[in-house]
């Protein structure tokens, strides 16, 4: 088996309403579909989570075609350069890159043996993933959001274990 490509999609999540934080507000998160192909017709999904890379998944997926996707080690070599400091890449950017990718060789190999991710990884640990519902201060946006007060926040955390039972949360209320 042997790569024939590798795919970056950019997806663009939007809020219900943005979210305000230290340095402003936003209204949606980017992030980065990888696909890797192969000859055999196996694809690998991983995600870049650092907004639009596209352009690090295209550069560094050049460096891929033709290598054995089972190969991590030598498909890292090709990605990320063995050294702390480079005039020409940016080492960071390489390796968050690679990682995106890394995460569609294991999700293709996953495929390609006919088991899942966490057999391969040496067994679940877990049957289920709790959901964390996230709260922050919102703008009002049609009618949805508004919260700024840590009262408005807490009567909107009650509304998501109501309407979704929801487990536990996570948040921020820091703005400027």
């Amino acid at each position: 088996m042997k790569i024939t490509n590798v795919r970056a999609t950019p997806v663009n999540i939007p809020f219900k309403a943005p979210y305000r934080y230290a340095l402003g507000s936003t209204a949606s998160l980017t992030k980065t579909v990888v696909e890797v192909e192969t000859d055999e017709g196996v694809t690998g999904l991983g995600e870049y989570a650092s907004g639009d890379g596209t352009h690090v998944i295209e550069r560094l997926g050049q460096r891929l075609v033709g290598l054995d996707p089972l190969d991590l080690n030598e498909c890292e070599r090709r990605c990320v350069p063995d050294v702390s400091f480079n005039l020409w890449e940016h080492l960071e950017e390489a390796r968050r890159g690679f990682g995106a990718i890394e995460m569609a060789l294991w999700d293709l190999r996953g495929r390609a043996e006919g088991r899942s991710l966490a057999t391969l990884l040496g067994g679940a640990v877990r049957t289920h993933v709790p959901f964390t519902e996230y709260f922050a201060y919102r703008v009002e946006a049609n009618g949805v959001g508004g919260e700024s007060s840590p009262l408005a926040i807490a009567r909107y955390c009650e509304r998501m274990v109501e309407q979704y039972d929801a487990p536990s949360f996570e948040g921020k209320v820091a703005t400027v």
